[in-house]
């Protein structure tokens, strides 16, 4: 895959976007809330497909090499989250929020039953995960959704 120096600029400046947007957090137990997922939004829909998935990838790879990049570290129960916004982003290029948001929920609630279960040996109903990491977020997911593509209007 070719990268112009334009193109590269771009990536860079989406990966430096979601780094900063994931430390803008509010604490909600296990999985905070931040801004990640409005800036993986923006990003997917204002560039290309080519850009958004390779500012996406960056981001998880040199979060998981260990750059304070994620909210909580790449050791921590929302991993699958990050983990989860690349077909997450890939999906949202293509407008598909609902299929979206199913991807990214399965994987990154599935990544926490598991961190609960053989990290901190507590074991919790799948429903009560859906209630207190799912449901919770799902209204602002939507709005960040909505907003990226009204602000994408203004960018593009």
């Amino acid at each position: 895959m070719h990268f112009h120096t334009k193109e590269l600029t771009k990536v860079a400046m989406n990966v430096l976007l979601i780094g900063i947007a994931s430390k803008i957090t509010i604490p909600l137990g296990w999985v905070p809330f931040t801004l990640q997922l409005f800036a993986i939004c923006l990003i997917a829909i204002i560039n290309t497909q080519k850009i958004a998935m390779t500012s996406i990838g960056l981001y998880v790879i040199l979060g998981s090499l260990g750059l304070p990049l994620f909210a909580m570290g790449w050791l921590s129960p929302s991993y699958g989250f990050v983990v989860g916004f690349i077909p997450f982003t890939y999906l949202i290029s293509k407008q598909h929020f609902i299929l979206a948001e199913c991807t990214l929920y399965f994987i990154g609630l599935s990544y926490l039953a598991f961190y609960f279960k053989l990290i901190l040996n507590m074991t919790l109903p799948f429903h009560m995960f859906i209630i207190q990491y799912m449901l919770i977020f799902i209204p602002t997911d939507l709005m960040a959704y909505l907003l990226a593509r009204k602000l994408s209007n203004y960018l593009q």
